[in-house]
């Protein structure tokens, strides 16, 4: 369920991030609500905290230190491109959006290959 709601925002991150500038292109007046910076930094922020619940829990539980890495680097990146300009800020959102989907997908994985601890 972490993993899940990770990667579905890390898509609505990367298809906000790629369609909206091609909407406002293109004329269409619903995108630009879209633009604003509040709306990137909202997102952000859910991105943040789910990613730090499903990567805790994940690392607890399968030690990947892949997969926390590319957490941690994915999250930097998108907490960078908040202050970049326009063009660096597309390319820094597109690369943090695919680094926290590849990470939640294997973290995802991981959990479900490594059994839970049990308590004795």
């Amino acid at each position: 369920m972490k993993d899940f709601l990770g990667i579905s925002l890390s898509l609505a991150c990367l298809l906000h991030c790629t369609l909206v500038p091609l909407a406002l292109l293109a004329g269409l007046a619903w995108a630009g609500p879209l633009e604003d910076e509040r709306f990137h930094k909202v997102l952000t922020i859910g991105i943040v905290l789910v990613a730090s619940w499903a990567f805790t829990h994940g690392l607890t539980r399968h030690r990947n230190k892949l997969v926390f890495a590319c957490a941690v680097i994915g999250v930097a990146l998108l907490i960078s491109a908040l202050f970049a300009e326009h063009r660096a800020e597309i390319l820094l959102t597109v690369i943090a959006s695919l680094l926290l989907v590849g990470a939640h997908t294997l973290n995802w994985i991981l959990q479900r290959q490594t059994p839970c601890p049990t308590s004795h």
